[in-house]
């Protein structure tokens, strides 16, 4: 009887499914296909920060456009990055108002220049400018900073257009221009905002301008998240991150952790050459992170060996060569997966199941990224974005050297297949220009254009000054940011469902995670199940 009543039960719940689907918004992303890739990496970008609103995404080469196409979706986005005849169908369904767009960049013009459209919209395309001096924008009553790539795209407007930030130069009054505009049904960027994601502010007012395109009811609330790097075995500074943690608890402050389950050390750095420090041997660590997860603390699983080849654990790239991020030899599906699945393995030794992923250095290949996708729902780092469509099968061993991407806010649907957790301040380094509390605190000022911003900065274990770190808490909540818990920025309040740690005793033996019962505790590449270097932990 049971399996019947299985059996009537579920056309309803295709049915109900299918509503679901149905009833949610879609937009499409059109953008021009380059030999480069930068047309399709840029729409990526888009893909991403799309992703923060309640729509289904699709991208697409706009040169494929078919009469007709737009109606099947709700809303649509174009990005112009290269000059060339759009097809006469798109523009006319742009043209006759079948759907709201966002136009971003170039070929204005061909959308204006079609007979009454200006009119219409209140707005045509005037002229294309290098803007040399045009460094300021105007966006909610502030100054911004506008840096490098000046060039935009000049418009002559009507008071039927709808002006909601313009481009300015220096001069005494300053010359403007129209730089994020509506007319219509059509939303319109003078430029391409991608460039210079941290050192000017353009990008930060384009990822607060989709509000305007998808709805702007959202209200204004700044969260801040706090996330403290490079924990693992044998190389944690227990004492001070114990100090940390009980200040924070006591102030109500949630925070992440990342956590690498095998220290490796090749070379001989801090233990004999050859050396694996595993979480069995670091006892005061395992204790540590039990403690945090009852004090507010999310876990991140931080890459398997944060290292490869000669190079020592939280130093290296793990997934690829370096800064240039060249794929390693030997860079394969089943060798991302077998990375993966032995770190998961040590977790689930312990009772863990971290559920967001944080590259090391993050660097990983294409491919490497749509494998992380298998486990993690969560992506928490400015990861790269690779020229290749969202629906492209994954590519490993090839060098694309592909940007990465900030965000300013939390982002479920991804390009790499994962959600992402916004890090957007950097982290705490006193000594170094740029890395001090008060550069910190100025880059979560500029941030407060996005009116959900969420601002992100971390401390590296070993070089955490509790005094620099309550200066960037304090100041950032002097700005009004709120911290949180990761659980409550994605939506989740079941904290389990972010740590899943079914240690509640302490038992490090008891594994009761059964989405890893099919993972054999394997060693680390070149663990041979001899650490080579006795007993060690925190320090």
């Amino acid at each position: 009887m049971k399996a019947k009543r299985v059996s009537l039960l579920f056309p309803i719940l295709l049915g109900i499914l299918a509503f679901s689907a149905t009833s949610r918004a879609a937009t499409v992303i059109y953008y021009d296909r380059q030999t480069n890739g930068m047309g399709v990496t840029l729409a990526n970008m888009i893909y991403n920060l799309a992703g923060h609103f309640d729509t289904d995404l699709t991208e697409r080469d706009v040169a494929g456009y078919q009469a007709g196409d737009l109606s099947a979706f709700d809303r649509a986005i174009y990005l112009g990055t290269v000059y060339r005849p759009l097809p006469p169908a798109f523009l006319a369904a742009v043209a006759q108002g079948e759907r709201p767009v966002f136009w971003i960049g170039g070929s204005i013009d061909q959308l204006t220049d079609l007979p009454g459209v200006a009119d219409q919209l209140g707005f045509r395309y005037r002229d294309y400018t290098l803007g040399a001096g045009f460094d300021r924008i105007r966006y909610k009553d502030r100054w911004l900073i506008r840096r490098q790539l000046f060039d935009f795209y000049q418009l002559e407007f009507t008071d039927d257009a709808e002006v909601y930030a313009v481009v300015a130069d220096d001069g005494v009054p300053p010359a403007t221009y129209p730089y994020f505009l509506r007319g219509a049904n059509v939303w319109y960027w003078a430029d391409i905002p991608f460039f210079s994601q941290l050192a000017d502010d353009r990008y930060f007012v384009f990822a607060d301008a989709l509000h305007e395109f998808f709805g702007p009811g959202v209200p204004v609330r700044r969260t801040a998240l706090l996330r403290l790097e490079d924990l693992a075995p044998g190389a944690t500074h227990c004492d001070e991150l114990y100090s940390l943690i009980e200040s924070l608890a006591a102030e109500g402050i949630p925070f992440a952790f990342d956590l690498t389950p095998f220290f490796v050390d090749p070379i001989g750095v801090l233990y004999p050459p050859g050396t694996v420090k595993r979480f069995p041997d670091d006892p005061e660590l395992v204790d540590l992170v039990n403690a945090m997860l009852k004090n507010g603390g999310t876990m991140v699983m931080h890459g398997v060996t944060h290292q490869h080849d000669n190079g020592v654990s939280l130093n290296d790239w793990e997934f690829v060569q370096g800064a240039g991020n060249e794929p390693l030899p030997g860079d394969s599906a089943a060798w991302a997966r077998g990375r993966v699945e032995s770190g998961l393995a040590e977790f689930a030794a312990q009772g863990w199941r971290p559920l967001i992923w944080e590259t090391p250095h993050y660097g990983a290949s294409h491919g490497d990224y749509r494998v992380f996708a298998e486990y993690f729902a969560w992506d928490f780092e400015q990861p790269l974005i690779f020229p290749l469509s969202v629906d492209a099968p994954a590519s490993f061993g090839v060098a694309y050297s592909p940007p990465s991407q900030v965000f300013p806010y939390v982002s479920p649907v991804g390009s790499n297949g994962m959600g992402f957790i916004p890090e957007n301040l950097g982290y705490i380094n006193p000594a170094v220009p740029g890395q001090r509390p008060a550069d910190l605190l100025e880059r979560a000022r500029r941030l407060t254009i996005v009116r959900d911003a969420t601002a992100c900065f971390y401390a590296h274990n070993g070089l955490v000054n509790p005094d620099d770190v309550w200066e960037v808490i304090d100041g950032l909540r002097e700005q009004g940011y709120e911290f949180v818990s990761i659980a409550e920025l994605i939506g989740d309040d079941d904290d389990d469902d972010n740590n899943d740690n079914d240690n509640d005793d302490n038992d490090n033996n008891d594994n009761d995670n059964d989405d890893n019962d099919d993972v054999s505790p394997t060693p680390a590449p070149g663990d041979d199940d001899d650490d080579g270097g006795g007993s060690g932990g925190c320090f």
